[in-house]
């Protein structure tokens, strides 16, 4: 007669994420000059090739449109609080984004899928110390560059919900 094991709960903690030597590296390295040219335009790589890029890395972590989307409709919440607030009343808004992925990131069933979901949380922190510099990193910057990952997202992972 076998007995029955509980499954044991996952350790506290956290492993120590993976050092940035990860698929998103050269991304990082790209957004450390900002999201504005010289010229203070949006850096049109942000739109197109990095998007499309972060969008793959992504769908290769098997993440769904549906988690993207549910990150990106926080961010679109504040973009319309802007409209009435002071942007001194975002940067707290713009912040929980951090703590939001944090928790979905911990929330994976595996260490492999809590490992994958690195990438998206990685992605949030670094865009999120950006965008609270003013209101118009996060307007002009931020938010249509994770419009365009989203689109890409959905391009190249059709049916993925």
């Amino acid at each position: 007669m076998s007995t029955y094991r509980r499954p044991q709960p996952p350790q506290m903690g956290r492993a120590p994420a993976p050092a940035l030597g990860s698929q998103l590296q050269d991304y990082l390295n790209f957004l450390k000059r900002g999201y504005f040219d010289n010229e203070d335009n949006v850096r049109c790589e942000l739109l197109t090739t990095m998007a499309e890029h972060v969008a793959q890395v992504l769908g290769g972590a098997k993440m769904t449109s549906a988690q993207i989307n549910r990150f990106f409709r926080h961010v679109r919440a504040i973009e319309r609080e802007g409209d009435t607030k002071a942007f001194a009343e975002l940067i707290p808004r713009i912040q929980s984004l951090k703590p939001l992925v944090a928790n979905y990131t911990g929330r994976g069933n595996t260490e492999q899928e809590r490992q994958r979901r690195q990438e998206f949380k990685r992605f949030i922190d670094f865009n999120v110390e950006l965008a609270q510099k003013d209101i118009r990193s996060f307007k002009k910057g931020f938010v249509p560059h994770f419009e365009s990952v989203v689109a890409y997202f959905k391009y190249h992972f059709p049916g993925r919900d």
